[in-house]
């Protein structure tokens, strides 16, 4: 028994390490596809407006902004994996039987789960 969660454990460790090997590589692809040598590469940054993700994610679809989209796609893979970690954590409790910490896990995702519905304004 001990040698296979020992074998989950390693594989969730290897699932998060391309994960984030994957992230990395959509928002550098993104950030360096923004690179502009002709205009002021910070010049959408001089000025702050509040906006609804979803606009903002509208707006680069209609702008035609891949670069920009693929590095929220990075950004988006980067903040699931810790999401997916206590899931996976959670499974592994599950399949232990140890149910007070499955408990545990279930107040971990609801306090996550609360604060990305705030933390957004979609």
């Amino acid at each position: 028994m001990k040698t296979e969660l020992l074998e989950l454990e390693t594989r969730i460790a290897k699932l998060l390490r391309r994960g984030v090997l994957l992230a990395g590589l959509f928002i550098f692809a993104g950030w360096m596809s923004q690179i502009s040598f002709t205009k002021n590469v910070f010049i959408n940054y001089q000025s702050y407006s509040e906006n609804p993700l979803f606009n903002t994610l509208k707006n680069l679809l209609d702008q035609n902004a891949y670069g920009t989209l693929l590095a929220y796609l990075g950004l988006t893979i980067l903040i699931s994996l810790p999401i997916l970690r206590v899931i996976m954590t959670g499974l592994i409790f599950i399949k232990q039987k140890d149910f007070r910490m499955v408990g545990l896990v279930a107040i971990v995702i609801l306090g996550l789960a609360i604060s990305i519905a705030l933390g957004f304004k979609i």
